[in-house]
């Protein structure tokens, strides 16, 4: 038996809290901006709806996809991250 699967949005947020989605991905990118060397940077692209932020793009190691990871994570704002990231070989 098959099973349909659906996405579920994370739950809202007070807008009074958290800043909005567009907010959220400018200072994502500024963040990023002062933390990734210009060719790393320019290898990622992120989404965010609702507060949950969707990454793609490549990365040089295990430990830049950890590290990027890592600082979207703890940005204010971010309530899931979804890692779309590849490793480079």
């Amino acid at each position: 038996m098959l099973r349909r699967v659906f996405w579920r949005r994370p739950e809202r947020r007070a807008s009074e809290e958290s800043p909005s989605d567009r907010d959220l991905a400018r200072q994502l990118g500024e963040r990023l901006a002062g933390e990734l060397p210009a060719p790393g940077r320019n290898r990622l692209r992120f989404y965010v709806r609702d507060g949950a932020v969707t990454i793609y793009g490549s990365v040089v190691g295990l430990d830049d996809r950890q590290y990027i990871n890592q600082l979207v994570r703890r940005t204010p704002g971010v309530v899931t991250v979804y890692d779309h990231l590849t490793i480079e070989s």
